[in-house]
């Protein structure tokens, strides 16, 4: 009979949100792929060195078999090199790109620092992954009430599989009004990926 041992409480407050993030399905939130700022931060994620698989029972405590072992996972990081001021057409995060140089299936996570100021209307930030020429489905999206100056730091985490060498993600952004200003900015907007396997 296998036996199960349970993981530490503090690992499974960490890593519960990016599980549930990956329940749904490419990274998508329940609120219909809008993401939120995680509860912890990407290198608490990367430093519990815990791995998962399939079938694993969620039933108040995240119970893993006692075969299971901590595996060791790195990742690269891009920070964006120069901000981003947005239009309404989407555009690219300048320096924040990895090329994927394996086939392989990639953890992908997506960090967008936005400064918005609106004017006179509401204003709508939405934030994208692009591999290889293809948009991914889920996005960050941030929604800033008329006459308003904020920063929000939203995150978003993506399953990526792909088939080639020298493929390109990379973040890009856009407003979806014109007025007021939208900006994404370098240092702080970064993309990190993984390969899972």
């Amino acid at each position: 009979m296998s036996r199960r041992r349970e993981v530490p409480p503090d690992l499974l407050q960490a890593l519960t949100p990016h599980i549930l993030r990956l329940a749904n399905g490419s990274g998508a939130t329940t609120g219909g792929g809008i993401a939120h700022t995680p509860y912890v931060t990407q290198s608490q994620l990367l430093s519990t060195g815990y791995g998962f698989v399939a079938g694993t029972e969620l039933q108040g405590t995240l119970a893993m078999p006692e075969t299971w072992q901590a595996v060791s996972l790195t990742g690269t990081t891009a920070a964006g090199t120069a901000n981003l001021t947005c239009g309404t057409a989407v555009a690219d995060v300048p320096g924040a790109s990895v090329v994927l140089d394996n086939a392989g299936t990639w953890l992908v996570i997506g960090v967008f620092q936005v400064n918005m100021q609106t004017g006179g209307t509401i204003n709508w930030a939405q934030g994208y992954l692009d591999v290889g020429g293809t948009v991914q489905t889920a996005e960050v999206g941030v929604l800033t009430p008329a006459n308003t100056r904020i920063v929000h730091q939203p995150s978003q985490t993506w399953i990526v599989a792909t088939g080639g060498t020298a493929i390109t993600a990379k973040l890009t952004g856009k407003k979806t009004d014109d007025s007021g200003t939208v900006t994404m900015y370098s240092g702080k907007t970064t993309l990190t990926v993984i390969r899972l396997a």
